[in-house]
């Protein structure tokens, strides 16, 4: 325990900016074809620390991606002290050798700083290339194209269009990490201006008045009682006593409710899957696939091509589940999204829900066109004054949003 609280007091102090030299900590990088088991036989670990993992935690080794950065910190002697592999944003792997020079195994937070920021800039050649060359923020170059490729063709981009965006971005061991989040952002082209506003309640971006760049999308695949689960990449959970991730939406309902195709694709599997039960797994176009687990039944085979909105099953209580509902599960490119994301329920926000996005929106934008402006004669990268109060607002809105 006291090595275990000495390690973390380690990694406290470089993630706050604390170094140690190369021959104690090594960046290292999680190969494709590369399996936990195979990692622990290639390091002189204990197989152990793989066997006694229940079933749940197995699976959850099988979840680390190709070219994840991972930390192993050594001793004097070049023994394995520690051991941290992220599975997601949120959760990690930590190996540790304890005082009696056993190595144990545990699933917990991962450890970061963030920071709210404000950018501005004049765009000179390419708009991913201008973003990171400002900031050295290649992630944050990513969220930013991604969220505009949706509206504007990058080729009508000339120099002297300027950029103004308001993100927090996330500081893992000295490096930028993870999704860096974008609340707002403009950029102004040929006179234009096109505007993204984040609104927290759904994690969907919305323009100036209130509507989405979404034009289709998933829908929501059966009617339901409640949400039991959310998607979440870190949970406690009361019972086991340990961090889990809960990678998809629970729609409680009875057994029998129709279960219908979040969107058109091809069934890539239809059958039993360990704790999901009965589960039909379709591919979408773009690297999507959806999930449908404990299912009472499916009438659809591998291979079958089905339409957004076609009945695939019937909602049931298969598998390793508690009562009856639909796990709904959506990943792209391998890699588990919040499929909430994803789901166009209309083209636009309306009510309360629009009057309150607005209030915000209107915030936003009088900072943007402020910061736009000033971009016109020089390049602003800045953190916010009220960095800890605008984090702690940003965080109170996610909360009150669920």
């Amino acid at each position: 325990m006291k090595r275990l609280l000495l390690f973390s007091l380690l990694f406290f102090n470089i993630l706050h900016g604390f170094t140690l030299t190369d021959r104690r900590v090594e960046d290292k990088v999680w190969h494709s074809g590369e399996t936990f088991l195979g990692f622990l036989e290639e390091n002189m670990l204990p197989l152990r620390l793989y066997y006694d993992l229940d079933d749940e935690d197995e699976k959850i080794t099988s979840d680390i991606r190709t070219n994840t950065l991972y930390q192993i910190l050594r001793d004097d002697n070049y023994e394995i002290e520690q051991v941290l592999i992220p599975l997601n944003e949120e959760l990690q792997i930590h190996i540790v050798r304890d005082l009696d020079g056993k190595y144990r195994l545990a699933i917990e937070p991962i450890l970061y700083q963030t920071r709210e920021r404000r950018l501005a800039l004049k765009l000179h050649h390419i708009f991913s290339k201008d973003i990171v060359n400002a900031t050295d923020n290649f992630l944050l170059a990513v969220e930013l194209e991604q969220l505009y490729r949706k509206v504007f063709d990058f080729r009508r981009l000339k120099k002297g269009d300027r950029l103004a965006v308001l993100y927090r971005e996330k500081i893992r061991l000295g490096k930028f990490y993870g999704t860096q989040l974008v609340h707002a952002a403009l950029l102004e082209s040929r006179k234009k201006k096109y505007y993204f506003f984040r609104n927290p309640k759904d994690g969907k971006y919305y323009d100036e008045k209130g509507k989405t760049t979404e034009r289709d999308g998933f829908i929501v695949p059966c009617r339901y009682r409640r949400i039991s689960s959310v998607f979440t990449k870190k949970r406690w959970h009361p019972i086991l006593r340990k961090y889990r991730a809960h990678h998809g939406i629970d729609y409680a309902g009875p057994v029998g409710t129709p279960i219908r195709a979040a969107y058109n694709g091809k069934v890539i599997f239809a059958g039993y899957k360990g704790g999901y039960g009965k589960t039909v797994v379709i591919k979408h176009k773009g690297g999507y696939k959806t999930l449908y687990a404990h299912l009472q039944r499916y009438k659809v085979f591998r291979g079958k091509r089905v339409k957004k909105g076609e009945v695939i099953g019937y909602m049931g209580n298969t598998g390793l589940s508690t009562g009856p509902h639909l796990h709904f599960g959506l990943s792209l490119n391998n890699v588990w999204i919040n499929p909430a994301r994803k789901i166009v329920f209309t083209k636009g926000l309306k009510g309360k829900e629009r009057k309150r996005f607005m209030k915000a929106v209107a915030k936003y934008r009088e900072e943007l066109d402020r910061l736009e402006t000033e971009a016109s004669a020089q390049i602003i990268v800045e953190e916010d004054e009220n960095s800890t109060a605008a984090k702690a607002a940003s965080d109170k809105r996610e909360k009150q949003h669920g």
